[in-house]
């Protein structure tokens, strides 16, 4: 790891120790914070059960892969909730829609829990989550690792009037969902993470805003293609296909020997595994990506939200459209004119 995640991760622990024993108190917030389980702002209710469902989309030159999550927590106080989910993902290989097999798999991923901590503070509101992934999903599409995974993040945001500055930073054995991209791949394999973004509220009901991320891979990782980005995306990196055909360099040796007998991706890329627990690519350093996001939303009412968002892989060479429909159900079977 650089001086400069170091200097990061040690800011986050000493700011974390001052807002975690400063007095709690209610601090306005222009925007939704747009969280991976799409936690609402602080409601009147400090306590009481939560439902979330939300359909997500990732559309790039590789294919489009959609997803529905539903989630169910209970919040104990303003400070302390659970939460547990399951996606389905539905993935369209526009790469192979031409081949024999059938470009279109979907399925169940893996059910996840976890638990969540709100500190909110005038000078900046903070919250963890550790979210616990079990596996439940499909290995061989790409829905699953085949194993437990864990992230926890740490996120601190500041409200200045139309504003809202925001900073993240996680750790965890699997690249996770970013706020608002649904990954086109299932990792394995210890991974930092980092957000630093701004959400703009330009009226009532609609916001926008835009973030960098990064993700700092170490040690071995495994990859589980859902569409086929890694193999086009890592053609410049030389990574590992099928039948030792991998590249020059470490993560591709790995690939080639753990690769199927599927044909090479150009230039390389990797095949598909021969077993459906076999993982698509795997070695070092295969995850490490950073670009930027941007969105723009609107809430027509408190329960309901729509999203569109652009996200650019400067690792990658990518570009990638995506949308996120969020519907809290606990709202809408709350709001005043459902009877």
């Amino acid at each position: 790891m650089n001086w400069s995640w170091r200097l990061i991760l040690c800011c986050a622990i000493i700011a974390a120790a001052f807002i975690a024993s400063a007095p709690a108190q209610t601090a306005g917030d222009p925007v939704n914070p747009k969280n991976v389980h799409d936690r609402p702002d602080q409601d009147n209710n400090d306590r009481g059960f939560t439902a979330y469902e939300s359909f997500r989309g990732t559309f790039d030159s590789i294919g489009s892969l959609l997803k529905v999550d539903s989630s169910a927590g209970y919040d104990f106080n303003r400070h302390i909730g659970i939460f547990v989910g399951m996606p389905f993902y539905m993935a369209h290989d526009s790469v192979n829609a031409g081949a024999a097999a059938d470009p279109v798999r979907s399925g169940v991923g893996d059910l996840y829990f976890g638990g969540d901590l709100y500190f909110p503070n005038h000078i900046a509101d903070y919250s963890t989550s550790i979210t616990v992934g079990t596996p439940t999903g499909n290995v061989s599409n790409g829905f699953s690792t085949g194993h437990f995974t864990a992230d926890w993040n740490n996120r601190f945001r500041h409200s200045l009037g139309r504003f809202a500055p925001y900073l993240s930073a996680g750790y965890g054995n699997t690249v996770p969902d970013s706020r608002d991209l649904t990954r086109t791949f299932s990792s394995l394999g210890h991974v930092f993470h980092g957000e630093e973004g701004v959400d703009v509220n330009l009226s009532r009901r609609t916001y926008a805003g835009g973030a960098a991320y990064q993700v700092i891979p170490f040690g071995r990782q495994e990859i589980f293609n859902r569409l086929d980005l890694v193999a086009h995306a890592r053609d410049d990196h030389g990574s590992g296909g099928g039948n030792n055909n991998g590249g020059n360099n470490n993560g591709g040796n790995d690939a080639g020997k753990n690769g199927g007998s599927g044909e090479p991706g150009d230039n390389g890329g990797p095949g598909t595994g021969i077993n459906g627990d076999q993982p698509t690519v795997a070695g070092n350093d295969l995850t490490r990506e950073h670009g930027f996001d941007a969105w723009v939303g609107f809430e027509p009412s408190r329960a309901v939200r729509l999203e569109l968002g652009y996200s650019r892989s400067v690792t990658f060479n990518l570009n990638r459209l995506s949308f996120n429909v969020g519907i809290n159900l606990m709202r809408l079977l709350h709001a005043p004119n459902a009877h």
